[in-house]
């Protein structure tokens, strides 16, 4: 192996082999020799082939920069180089690593040229990874979710593509770590997320712990996020950067673009729900299959049985969420997802959900096209049905002078929501989609941002109705909703208020 490196890099650098070898494609599609810029430069360099002696690394990086694209140029000439070699590449879930990391290891090894006898050849029978029938090496796609199957393996090299966005980051690394037990590179590129996770960690304790950064916004510090791009005297870091582009995202959303572009994570105090909440409350296993997320598909306790639905018709998701009130507290047992569906259709799926699991109580999100869902449901399902407008106001149990304190709709049901996950009383899916969902969801309960799913936090809202309301769910009844004894100490209570 070292005579093979030797003989490539005889009279030459690892970044200028890098060069001769690969091509790359421009913003327009053009396919041209690769010339990397000195950020780029900077990366090969500190990669395992150029010195055997580097340490782990970390590239914070903007998007549209090309990274997984150049790190994947060093990956395809370990597995050149090094004997029967298997390089994990490890994303959020393995469609994601073979629809961004091995796909763009195919594309260049498709466009590459060859190197000292040695071809670089994928094999079209094995769709899922490239393959090095010289030296026997492969390429292939993890989990990100399933760290335990990194354990199998020992490799000199690993790469975690967008770590900062992938559940079980702690458990990943310990995998990533036993794969390189006999020495090596682990390699992580990802765009940053949020303060307070294991990817902030790693680099508020790079030198320590033996990592060495790379970081690169988009542009330079000296940018003025808080006015337009194309009226500032700067220029993004490559040449291939859109600026009308980024400026859209600028304009549109300036929490996106400073994590997108410029490194900087949000503050947690700009999100409804921090990821401590969530990470505690999402630890359930579930099955799934497309749009249908569950634990049970019936009922089959008898327990309180809740149904949330965020009522959506075209762009947003139309969400139904079941809870269980269990002796313990609420867990999640079902969840269906649906896009571009028709009202009588949903109605249709609305009345398999209720004679599966005979809810006790069921509320639709009826402000705006809700309506039709709700009409509907109210009539063929009775008084276990409630309409809730978001857009108006509701009693908050406050009196002052006589009067009762009213209160945004939207803000009881979220802050109920909220209260019930601090008090640990709320159960949820191991699910990356309903973690950011949950997330997404501003502090100031205003238009939130879009997930990369296209969800609009409907799985927030959905839920927000499902838990709602914060009084032990044991005084509810199926007939009455209400226990007749509850009801006559709260119509004892209200008239001592008067």
């Amino acid at each position: 192996m070292a005579t093979r490196i030797q003989r490539a890099l005889e009279g030459t650098s690892y970044v200028a082999l890098v060069r001769q070898l690969f091509r790359m494609r421009s913003a327009h599609g053009v396919i041209l020799d690769y010339r990397p810029l000195p950020f780029q430069r900077a990366w090969h360099e500190h990669s395992y082939l150029a010195d055997p002696e580097n340490s782990d690394r970390i590239w914070i990086k903007g998007r549209g920069l090309g990274a997984t694209a150049i790190t994947m140029m060093d990956l395809i000439l370990t597995g050149l180089f090094y004997d029967g070699v298997a390089i994990p590449v490890a994303s959020m879930t393995k469609v994601q690593a073979r629809g961004g990391p091995i796909a763009w290891g195919k594309w260049l090894i498709d466009t590459a040229k060859s190197l000292h006898g040695y071809r670089i050849t994928r094999n079209p029978a094995y769709q899922q990874e490239i393959q090095f029938p010289d030296t026997g090496s492969r390429i292939f796609p993890i989990p990100g979710n399933n760290p335990d199957s990194l354990r199998t393996y020992r490799s000199v090299a690993i790469l975690y593509d967008e770590f900062d966005w992938c559940d079980q980051q702690e458990a990943l690394l310990g995998a990533g770590e036993s794969c390189l037990s006999e020495g090596g590179q682990a390699t992580i590129v990802s765009t940053i997320q949020h303060r307070h996770n294991e990817f902030t960690r790693l680099i508020a304790h790079a030198e320590e712990l033996g990592y060495w950064v790379l970081r690169t916004p988009t542009w330079p510090e000296t940018v003025d996020v808080t006015r337009p791009l194309p009226e500032q005297q700067v220029q993004p870091i490559a040449p291939w950067i859109h600026v009308e582009t980024q400026e859209r995202l600028r304009a549109r959303d300036l929490t996106r673009f400073l994590q997108e572009s410029q490194c900087q994570a949000s503050d947690e105090d700009t999100q409804f729900l921090n990821w401590d909440l969530i990470r505690d409350a999402c630890h359930l296993e579930f099955q799934r299959d497309r749009g249908e997320r569950w634990r049970k598909r019936q009922r089959d306790t008898e327990h309180l049985y809740a149904v949330g639905w965020d009522f959506a018709r075209l762009r947003d998701f139309s969400v139904c969420e079941v809870v269980e009130h269990t002796d313990t507290g609420l867990m999640q047992v079902y969840e269906r997802v649906l896009r571009g569906v028709d009202t009588p259709t949903q109605n249709r799926i609305l009345d398999q959900i209720v004679a599966a699991f005979r809810p006790d109580i069921i509320r639709i999100d009826r402000t705006g096209v809700g309506f039709g869902l709700y009409d509907y449901a109210a009539q063929t399902h009775g008084r276990r049905v409630k309409g809730i407008d978001f857009a108006s106001k509701m009693p908050t149990g406050q009196w002052e002078r006589r009067k009762r304190v009213l209160a945004p709709t939207r803000d009881l049901y979220a802050v109920n929501l909220r209260t019930i996950l601090q008090d640990r009383q709320l159960n949820l899916f191991d699910d990356s989609a309903l973690k950011q969902d949950l997330h997404i969801i501003p502090y100031g309960l205003t238009t939130s941002q879009r997930t990369a799913e296209g969800s609009h936090g409907d799985r927030f809202w959905a839920l927000a109705l499902a838990v709602y309301p914060a009084r032990p769910y044991k005084e509810m009844s199926v007939s009455t909703g209400m226990r007749p004894e509850i009801r006559e100490q709260m119509r004892r209570r209200k008239r001592q208020r008067w």
